[in-house]
């Protein structure tokens, strides 16, 4: 089969070199995504210089628009997420960092969990966002602190052109009963912009897999209690109050309730079933001038989660309330002095205040942060930025900074940068209140991050090449880990272990134009020893171990193909084991994934209206593996999808 697959998009390149003596120049595509890079480049520059950044191509993003994040990032990038199966909690881990360090923004506001930190992947449905950005490591500091491995950004854009279609439609029906349905309308004058966006999903999930535990002998089975289903609303208004000024108002709403099913060890007859609620505001305000630029936001967050554990017989089981509330507002001012020298500075305050039965009582958090940005681009190839960042948290004071610098070796074609950030993450929540376990006493953890890449960029005619390598080293100290105390059955977190953790990152691009083929291949690679540098005891088997579910290589390929209304993609994605223990004694198996993505856009005559069908085959190759141990992933699927422009 593999062997099939391979000649087939090889006869596709070879007949498409044939087919295109005439060349002409790459667009479409290839310049569409240049465009969307360079204008989020410009966005960000001044948080960013000597550190990394990578942009889920728009291509694959709009390709993914009936997944989840968590899917989305798991196939395209180098985040390795941790997941219980579809609709199943899927988090982070980000760089070898757990998952509360990576941090989640949608449109410039944190929106990680205040309770665990930890985001999940799951509930963040595509259709919502019209770019992914990654910040590699924790030198992106204008949303704060905490990010060891680096931070995930969403934002949605406002479109002002009335000739883009105002109405979308989208239906998919997939394996398991899997329904997805999607609309947006967007309204634009001259000065008013809205766009409506509604979102739904349900899932029977029962699919089927090898289960190579319970029995001596792998026997297939169907998952059982996994239903799930979540919608949301997502409102977006902006006003031009003019050519330099523009208001803006966001509200997304989102509703999931799931089924969690059992490890495939368990044999005990227990149901679980969580529902969440996520409501989340920002109003901006920004001014946009030659020498000003001007940022204020005010936002609100709310997160509801309800769970509920039931048993077989009389045990009631468990019932978990968790209502949590944050307030924020951020200003953000960039003057620039000349061409090449710009100053900035932020003031952010937020406020939280959590209502939950896990703590002995209501829990306030004040947080104040302020931010000094220097940019200076001393001569035309070279660019120097230092970031200087205090923040007080409650009754504690941690300061922070970060320094970059980025110089272009050929002008056009070669440049290299690094950077240098010490960092630190407050405990969350959890860590500090949570009943029985937490520990008041618990230090942030803290520690210094080294990055350096070298980017190589080309185009000639068309053809396109990019080529990113980068290499990091992070030590991090009072790394919070939560054992067991003398009393078995209680977990306690501890500032315990000394993480060392280094690694090197490889992504590259090429495209080709030939005639009406268009073709792209686009690859990651991520190396990621994460290792515990800190002996708790002399009988420690710990001590120079990989940390647990830290992937040590990840890799993923994607070939595109785009032959006027035709499209087809075809990924595979490799995963490392992890380890399930500490001492490296246990481990889950390394696995490949090989998914393929066909579609057509078919045109009304005389009209701007058209539909674009899909089929999608996830897992081809029928492959077993779990991403979390003993919660088997499903085997091969297939989906079909419409997406409808009017």
């Amino acid at each position: 089969m593999n062997i099939r697959i391979s000649s087939f998009v090889f006869c596709l390149l070879l007949f498409s070199l044939v087919e295109g003596k005439a060349q002409t120049s790459i667009t479409d595509t290839v310049i569409q995504i240049r465009n969307v890079t360079v204008s989020a480049e410009r966005r960000q520059r001044d948080n960013n210089i000597g550190s990394r950044r990578s942009d889920i191509q728009s291509v694959l993003l709009e390709s993914s628009k009936t997944q989840t994040l968590g899917e989305l990032l798991s196939e395209n990038s180098l985040v390795y997420i941790k997941s219980l199966g579809q609709g199943g909690l899927s988090t982070s881990s980000f760089r070898g960092t757990s998952s509360s360090h990576t941090q989640v923004n949608w449109n410039g506001i944190t929106i990680n969990p205040i309770m665990g930190g930890s985001f999940d992947f799951s509930q963040f449905p595509n259709f919502f966002t019209d770019e992914v950005t990654l910040f590699h490591g924790n030198t992106y500091l204008k949303n704060g602190t905490g990010a060891f491995g680096g931070s995930i950004n969403m934002n949605t854009r406002p479109d002002w052109n009335k000739e883009t279609n105002r109405f979308r439609a989208l239906l998919e029906y997939g394996a398991n009963d899997t329904y997805t349905g999607g609309l947006a309308y967007r309204h634009v004058t001259s000065r008013l912009l809205s766009n409506t966006r509604l979102y739904y999903q349900q899932s029977d999930n029962d699919f089927k897999y090898l289960n190579k535990v319970l029995q001596k002998d792998p026997f297939y089975e169907r998952r059982k209690e996994a239903k799930y289903w979540q919608g949301g609303l997502m409102q977006e208004l902006y006003y031009k109050l003019g050519d330099s000024q523009q208001l803006s108002l966001a509200g997304w709403y989102m509703y999931n309730r799931n089924q969690l099913p059992q490890p495939i060890l368990v044999n005990k007859k227990q149901h679980e079933l969580q529902v969440t609620q996520n409501v989340r505001l920002n109003a901006g305000y920004q001014l946009v001038e030659e020498k000003h630029n001007f940022k204020a936001n005010l936002a609100y967050l709310r997160d509801d989660l309800h769970y509920t554990q039931r048993f077989d017989g009389d045990y009631r089981g468990t019932d978990s309330d968790n209502k949590s509330n944050s307030l924020i507002v951020k200003t953000d001012y960039t003057y620039h002095f000349r061409e090449n020298l710009e100053l900035g500075g932020s003031l952010n305050y937020r406020y939280d205040w959590v209502h939950t039965n896990n703590y002995d009582d209501p829990i306030k958090r004040n947080t104040v942060t302020l931010t000094t940005n220097l940019v200076w681009r001393p001569k035309e190839r070279t660019t120097l930025n230092l970031q200087l960042m205090g923040e007080q948290n409650d009754h504690l004071f941690m300061p922070t900074f970060s320094a970059g610098a980025s110089y272009a070796l050929i002008r056009d074609l070669l440049d290299v940068k690094g950077s240098v950030a010490y960092n630190y993450h407050y405990p969350t929540l959890n860590d500090l209140y949570w009943v029985p376990g937490g520990n008041p006493d618990l230090n942030p953890e803290k520690g210094f991050a080294y990055d350096a890449t070298v980017s190589l960029n080309k185009t000639l005619g068309n053809f396109s090449f990019k080529l990113d390598a980068s290499y990091y080293l992070m030590t991090v100290k009072d790394w919070i880990v939560w054992l067991p105390t003398q009393q078995t059955y209680l977990w306690s977190p501890k500032n315990i272990q000394k993480v060392f953790s280094h690694g090197a990152e490889i992504m590259g691009e090429v495209g080709l134009k030939t005639g009406v083929f268009s073709h792209r291949v686009i690859a990651n690679y991520g190396y990621s020893p994460a290792i515990n540098k800190t002996r708790s005891s002399d009988k420690d088997a710990t001590v120079d171990k990989q940390l647990p579910y830290i992937p040590l290589h990840k890799w993923n390929l994607h070939y595109l193909l785009q032959v006027k209304d035709f499209s087809f993609k075809y990924g595979v994605a490799f995963t490392d084991k992890r380890y399930t223990s500490t001492d490296e004694e246990y481990s889950t198996v390394a696995f490949t994934i090989h998914d393929a993505e066909a579609g057509y856009m078919f045109h009304f005559p005389k009209s701007r209206y058209k539909a674009e069908f899909k089929l999608r085959v996830n897992n081809i190759f029928n492959a077993y593996y779990e991403s979390t141990e003993f919660y088997p992933m499903p085997l091969r699927r297939f989906f079909g999808s419409m997406m409808f422009y009017f």
